[in-house]
């Protein structure tokens, strides 16, 4: 599954975001999904 490491940024990336809106107590998942 190491095929390019962009992958493993995009995950990373992924599980920070999560992590910090469960952090700040789940907030509106509205702008979140904007921001896409």
């Amino acid at each position: 599954m190491s095929q390019r490491p962009p992958s493993r940024r995009t995950f990373l990336t992924g599980a920070a975001i999560a992590g910090a809106a469960l952090g700040i107590g789940r907030p509106p998942a509205v702008p979140v999904r904007k921001k896409s």
